[in-house]
């Protein structure tokens, strides 16, 4: 099956990808914005290695869902992204992909204002299409600011950002905060495309049932800004929240921890394809690469 979404690959990803390829990585922003008026979550997978990247790609594949891959912190894009593109043109030609990778501002004034903003380039520059800004270390005043201005490289080429909500003094984001935080984004011309919410795994159904209960509340404040759900134990959650709550949901590392356990390239592969396919069924993400490519179609019509 292939999905009618290639015609949609920003031109920064483009230059990057080899002569041919099918490979289909998006843009936050326009997979954001096709999917605000439908129930799709979207499976978020941290890729350390190759054997992750092809039993995600796999697992997307067969369920014929749109997947986000995530870039682990440190590693170098350029080399991550022709790994991830050649092995999607290869397994999951024209599947709807986002290549997501973060920054983290810390303080410093300046000169650490001025590093997050390269890194940010050159993540941008190396194909990712989804850029996730954590400003957790930031004091609250002028953290929107200092958003924005890292943010720039994604938002002036239309990839789209995601804003990771700082926690509050009970370790988690409040929605309070949340909102003015969004609300200031806002202002400042720079509305993200996604709320990202870090969570622990629950320790007990109880646990579980007051995340959901955040998360609806989060859901609540940030509007039409989609929310993503960060950090292990997902499946639990899930079965509590109501539809239209979460636009994404990530692993967690699930995948990774699968494949670093394996003693074997081939079993680390099947265990991570487990861990993803896993996750692809709680969200009950099956089929919604074709909801996807047909929102887009929509979009460029409208």
């Amino acid at each position: 099956m292939t999905w009618p979404a290639l015609a949609f690959r920003p031109p920064t990803a483009l230059h990057r990808l080899r002569a041919g390829s099918r490979a289909c990585p998006l843009s936050l922003r326009d997979v954001a914005g096709a999917l605000l008026a439908e129930e799709v979550i979207l499976p978020m997978v941290l890729v350390p290695s190759a054997p992750v990247a092809r039993a995600a790609l796999v697992a997307a594949k067969e369920a014929a869902c749109p997947i986000v891959l995530s870039l682990p912190a440190g590693e170098a894009p350029e080399r991550w992204f022709d790994a991830v593109a050649q092995a999607a043109d290869e397994i999951a030609p024209g599947l709807p992909l986002l290549l997501a990778a973060e920054v983290t501002l810390v303080p410093g004034g300046g000169v650490e204002a001025a590093r997050a903003l390269r890194l940010a380039h050159r993540l941008v520059s190396a194909g990712i299409t989804h850029l996730a800004i954590d400003a957790d270390r930031l004091a609250a005043e002028g953290r929107a600011e200092e958003m924005v201005r890292a943010a720039d490289p994604a938002l002036e080429r239309g990839l789209g950002v995601e804003c990771l909500l700082p926690p509050g003094g009970a370790g988690v984001p409040e929605p309070e905060e949340a909102f003015s935080l969004l609300a200031e984004l806002g202002t400042l011309g720079a509305t993200p495309d996604l709320a990202g919410v870090r969570l622990p795994a629950p320790a007990d159904d109880d646990s579980a049932g007051w995340q959901a209960a955040l998360l609806s509340a989060l859901a609540d404040a940030a509007g039409t800004v989609g929310l993503a759900r960060r950090g292990p134990g997902a499946a639990d959650v899930l079965r509590r929240i109501g539809p239209g709550t979460l636009r994404a949901c990530e692993d967690g590392g699930a995948a990774a921890a699968a494949a670093g356990a394996a003693a074997s390239a081939d079993a680390a592969e099947g265990r991570a394809y487990a861990a993803v396919a896993d996750l692809v069924d709680a969200l009950r993400a099956g089929g919604t690469a074709g909801i996807l490519s047909a929102a887009l179609s929509r979009a460029r019509e409208d």
